[in-house]
């Protein structure tokens, strides 16, 4: 959400050896970092290039499984009019390149819009900016290697050049049509005017676009999903405008295609028209976005002063704007829209990007200046990645010629380094966030997942097949597993799981030899009726649950076990049974409230679940006891 009068039609590396990262470019980049902890830690050589990225917990890790903390800046101007970065008029690419890097930035969020990648025609962009809004966009002799590249190929050449001098990328899909964001403008939803299927190929194409360069390391799947017309976002209702699943089913189909890249999902930036509201990540608490890989989800927020909870920044809306609190309300109405993200162990923790927040170099208001500041302790005290916005001189809104960007970050008209005396950098709040590092160092890879494979609203049941395996395991049953590497740790009474890969013994899980079992076991391979009166499946001898199934949408009964054998074997030192048909039975209170409302049955860490049984009650079938072993 940028200063735009759109707003008012809506109520709406730390980098380590940058040196060294800067000589090896994108040359030599290892297709991937270990899962666990015995992939963190190695020596210094062996992490260089630190791509690509991935997540423990709460934090974004390079490839050895130490902390990377984004440190971006927005560079727009590929999602706006002209279609190419801002700049290139003015300054040579690898000029503005260098000094935006001089500056302590290790990454960029760079915008685009889906428009961008399918012109009318296949002119050079130089040729297109003055032929069809005569303004030159590009000086080809600062640049004469962009003279007859189209925009899509200005986008690759910009891409190139930030990550051959060492700085990560984060591909942007800021806008449907090549324009000035955000508003009513029709660019509110990731279908807006344009066919979900563009949406996804367009993605999946610049993902295999930029598959051999790992300093691309993520992709922020659609900025600020907001109402389009009178239709509003939703999460979670399995409809067509439902961000949560489009989300889901859009990052999944990109870490099939290239599974390096960090998945950004961006929150709901607005929802509702009169009466609406910024949700942020809420919704995150009872609904967690479960991806095919465990350690590729974050998450992304905005802030600007002017808006606020219920305040869209426009005339409409009600209550504070976030500049209006003092800064123990600010950072408690943080704490509870996404800062809760963060808790450790929990089914929804994940990293959180504040994506764009930002302020003009000329702002006078008392308040504004306050807001700026107290907004930069909040995310050093909570130690949360961040990308300002914006790096750019200029912009193009009003103007086709373009005009002053004040929130930017470089001279105005020239490019030509940043503005001296700029109360924002230096001792100000962006140059102490540029000087916070945070946590550093190796992560350990705990991690807890909540998968929900079916959901209630009232009479209706929505099956939703969130298999993160890449095979049918169940044919044409509604399947829920966990990612490679992780095991299912607890069940719910309908049927949600929590997946775990903490304090597993031994430590040969993820084998990817599997087993369903799809029937009850007769007789019981384990000793003892263990759970009286219910129908059990067990998983074979020296293997362990990552999977359930259901079938029957009447009577949503268990169908399947999806079991993953273990090389090492499974201690059977004991085994015990929780049975959560009148409550919860839970020997770890890791993962929180992982399924909101309902009984749940859970090991401890440490342990394994080699079985499941459900009862009936009425007409349906509910999940009722978990046998776990360690």
């Amino acid at each position: 959400m940028k200063n735009s009068p759109l707003l008012l039609l809506l109520a709406v590396f730390h980098l380590c050896g940058t040196a060294a990262l800067a000589r090896t470019g994108m040359a030599g980049a290892e297709p991937g970092h270990r899962e666990g902890p015995e992939g963190a830690g190695l020596a210094a050589a062996q992490c260089s290039p630190r791509v690509p990225l991935s997540t423990r917990g709460r934090y974004i890790v390079d490839r050895c499984g130490e902390r990377f903390k984004l440190k971006s800046f927005n560079w727009f101007g590929a999602s706006d009019q002209l279609e190419v970065v801002g700049g290139l008029d003015k300054q040579k690419l690898s000029d503005l390149v260098t000094g935006m890097k001089a500056l302590g930035f290790n990454s960029v969020r760079l915008p685009f819009s889906n428009n961008m990648l399918h012109p009318d025609d296949n002119k050079p962009a130089a040729q297109r900016c003055l032929e069809k809004h005569g303004v030159t966009c590009i000086d080809t002799t600062k640049n004469p290697e962009l003279l007859n590249k189209t925009a899509l190929e200005v986008y690759d050449a910009v891409v190139a050049e930030l990550t051959r001098q060492g700085l990560v990328v984060i591909l942007n899909n800021h806008t449907t049509k090549s324009m000035w964001c955000c508003g009513w403008d029709g660019n509110g939803f990731w279908d807006s005017s344009q066919a979900l299927q563009r949406w996804q190929d367009d993605w999946v194409m610049l993902a295999t676009r930029y598959q051999g360069n790992k300093w691309v390391a993520g992709a922020d799947l659609r900025n600020e999903v907001r109402p389009d017309g009178l239709d509003s976002p939703n999460w979670g209702m399995r409809n067509q405008h439902d961000w949560h699943m489009a989300a889901q089913t859009m990052g999944n189909l990109l870490l099939r295609t290239n599974p390096d890249l960090l998945i950004v999902v961006e929150a709901v930036n607005w929802w509702g028209l009169l009466d609406g509201a910024r949700p942020q990540l809420k919704p995150v608490r009872q609904r967690p976005v479960a991806l095919l890989r465990g350690d590729k989800l974050v998450y992304a927020v905005h802030n600007y002063g002017y808006t606020g909870p219920n305040q869209s920044g426009g005339s409409l809306g009600s209550g504070p704007k976030y500049s209006d609190m003092d800064k123990a309300t600010l950072h408690g109405t943080l704490e509870q829209e996404w800062g809760f993200v963060l808790e450790a162990n929990q089914a929804y923790t994940a990293p959180v990007w504040m994506s764009e927040f930002g302020v003009g170099y000329n702002e006078q208001a008392a308040n504004s200046r306050a807001w700026f500041s107290n907004l930069a302790d909040y995310l050093i005290d909570k130690d949360v990645d961040w990308a300002y916005w914006a790096i750019n001189a200029a912009k193009i809104q009003n103007s086709v010629q373009g005009e002053e960007e004040t929130y930017g970050l470089w001279s105005y008209p020239d490019w030509n380094g940043v503005r001296g005396g700029d109360w924002r950098l230096g001792t100000g709040p962006l140059g102490r966030l540029l000087g916070a590092d945070g946590r550093t160092g190796a992560v350990e890879a705990t991690r807890f997942l909540s998968m929900a494979v079916l959901t209630k609203d009232g009479d209706s049941t929505y099956y939703v097949d969130n298999n993160s395996l890449d095979f049918d395991w169940h044919s044409g049953k509604a399947k829920l597993s966990c990612p490679r590497g992780y095991r299912v740790v607890g069940v719910s009474e309908n049927f949600a799981i929590l997946c775990t890969n903490a304090g597993a013994v031994p430590a040969q899980q993820g084998t990817g030899s599997y087993h369903t079992v799809t029937q009850e076991v007769s007789p019981l391979r384990y000793p003892g009726d263990w759970a009286n009166g219910s129908i059990k499946f067990e998983c074979p001898t020296g293997s362990y649950a990552v999977g359930v199934s259901t079938a029957n949408p009447f009577t949503i009964e268990l169908a399947g076990l999806l079991c993953e054998q273990n090389t090492g074997g499974i201690p059977l030192n004991g085994r015990s049974a929780k049975d959560f048909w009148g409550g919860d039975q839970r020997a770890s209170q890791s993962g929180g409230d992982w399924s909101v409302g309902k009984h749940k049955g859970q090991c401890a860490d440490n342990q394994y679940i080699i079985g499941v049984a459900h009862r009936r009650s009425w007409l349906s079938d509910y999940a009722s006891v978990v046998l776990c072993s360690n």
